[in-house]
Parts: structure tokens; C-alpha cells; sequence
């Protein structure tokens, strides 16, 4: 079977793709794993090669996915199976994690720990199966709790780390009266943290700061990053069961399936002090 993830750098595909395999594995089905990048002709190019190379079935990790993709999916003929990704509007079966309601559930952490100004870093504003919904979760937490959302608290981004640096640089520049940083990926959190200690600013001390995924790297990074944990492993073996389940049996394992997440409460969050611009 084939695997197509958007970036080998990007570290939340690893668990996904360590469970696809032990799965395929104990049922006698090889792996190849091609990187498609952020650009759509590149993942049309890497359906087209996984058709060449004659796999059995796809598995199509995180990318953003246009009706033009998935045409050309169901043109070959390709049994495919999405993770942590959906095609709107197509019966294509997903696994993924409700990206509104897990943004909306750290957001209302940070507003139990007292906070009332609270950026929101990296999302993708084009990208409507991650990014539109977790902004929409983090803003739907404030508006129910009564905090009026301002539009220079968004920090728009690609989820990664340079988006997490060029946000929390924005804040900075602009004074923006923030307390603390809701990120939409591990990796975006880190890119905030990075730039506030380099500007001085403690974490969490000065400055609260959670990510989004629950990586590696969340336990890693000192202090240790309060996250939203994905079960990343799980989604990879459920993704390639169900995709062994369409091969052997021609039919659909389930039309979606929206996995539990939990927090992880790290180091990088505290109750309310006085914010970065009244240190």
C-alpha cells in the first residue's frame, strides 16, 4: 500500500506512519511512503506514482485535498483511505480529530487559568478541514465566555515553526495586549517559545503558551509544552485496517470516524499574572 504524507520534516506524521505499518505488517502488506510537499501539483504527482508503482491501496496523511485530487484518485481506481485530513463533499472514509472542538476545549483551559487576552498562532486561513475550524474553536471558547474576540489576536500561519516565530514577533511589535498564545500545532508553539526567550520573556511566567497535536516534541522542549494530544499511532492502525478491510473486501470500512483527544497539561501555561507588556 501507498502513503502520501505533505512533509517528511513535519513530526506528527512519524506515530502515524509506525502505526500504518505494524498493521500492515502483521497482514503481509508492504509500505511505500512518498512526501508530497505543500504544493497541490505535487500530490497529484504522487498519486499518479503510487498508481505506477501498482499498490494495492492509498492512505493520504494531513495534505489539503481539492475535488481536482480526488477525481484523479477515482479516475485509477485507487481504494484510499485520509488521516488526519477529509475531502468535503466526497465519500472518501476519514479518520481524523474534531479540530473545533479540540481548539475550543484548550482555549477555555487557558480562559479557566484566568486569561482574557489570547492570541491565536499559525492557522492556515485558507485551509478549510484544520485551520478555518481550529480558529473557529478557539473563537466560538471566547465568545461563550463572554471575552470579545479582537481581529489583530489572529496570527495567521502554515502551522509550523516560523509561523509560530513570526507571530509572536507580530505580538511584540504591535504591543498587542496578549497574556497568552493558543498555537494550532506543537511545532508553531515551539516557533513562539523560541522567539519569547529570545526576547527575554519567560514561559510560562510572563507569558502562557499551548500547542496542538501532542508530539515528541512536546515533551521535549523544556519547559514541557500543554497540548492537545492526538492519538497518532492509533489513527495510522485504524487507517490501514480500514484500507485492508476496502482491498480484501471491495467495500467501505466506515464513512468517517472522529477519534478522542485529550489535554496535556505541560509546564508552559499558569494562572494569570501581569501580561508581557506590564513586566
Amino acid at each position: 500500500m501507498g502513503v502520501i504524507v505533505p512533509n517528511v520534516s513535519t513530526s506528527f506524521s512519524n506515530p502515524i506512519i509506525d502505526g500504518i505499518e505494524d498493521c500492515a505488517e502483521s497482514q503481509e502488506f508492504d509500505v511505500i511512503i512518498a512526501h508530497a510537499g505543500l504544493a497541490s501539483k505535487h500530490l497529484l504527482e504522487k498519486i499518479g506514482k503510487m498508481k505506477e508503482s501498482q499498490v494495492d491501496g492509498l492512505i493520504i496523511i494531513s495534505s489539503l485535498m481539492t475535488k481536482k485530487d480526488g477525481d484523479y484518485i477515482k479516475k485509477l481506481g485507487l481504494k484510499t483511505v485520509l488521516i488526519s485530513t477529509m475531502l468535503q463533499n466526497s465519500d472518501f472514509p476519514y479518520i481524523k480529530v474534531n479540530d473545533f472542538s479540540a481548539m475550543y476545549q484548550i482555549t477555555n483551559y487557558l480562559i479557566k487559568l484566568g486569561h482574557q487576552k489570547i492570541a491565536i498562532v499559525g492557522p492556515n486561513m485558507a485551509d478549510n478541514v484544520s485551520g478555518i475550524p481550529r480558529f473557529n474553536g478557539y473563537k466560538q471558547a471566547l465568545i461563550d465566555a463572554g471575552i470579545k474576540y479582537e481581529a489583530d489576536w489572529l496570527q495567521a500561519g502554515v502551522f509550523d515553526f516560523e509561523s509560530g516565530q513570526k507571530g509572536m514577533r507580530n505580538i511584540l511589535k504591535n504591543h498587542l495586549d496578549v497574556t497568552a498564545a493558543c498555537c494550532v500545532s506543537d511545532e508553531c508553539a515551539l516557533g513562539v517559545i523560541s522567539e519569547a526567550v529570545e526576547r527575554g520573556i519567560s514561559i510560562p511566567e510572563q507569558f502562557s503558551v499551548t500547542g496542538y497535536d501532542g508530539t515528541e516534541l512536546a515533551k521535549m522542549v523544556t519547559p514541557a509544552l500543554t497540548t492537545i494530544k492526538q492519538p497518532f499511532y492509533q489513527m495510522g492502525h485504524q487507517g490501514c485496517d480500514g484500507l485492508v478491510e476496502m482491498i480484501n473486501n471491495d467495500k467501505l470500512p466506515y464513512r468517517d470516524q472522529l477519534v478522542d483527544f485529550s489535554i496535556q497539561v505541560g509546564k508552559t501555561t499558569k494562572k494569570i499574572g501581569r501580561g508581557i507588556n506590564n513586566v
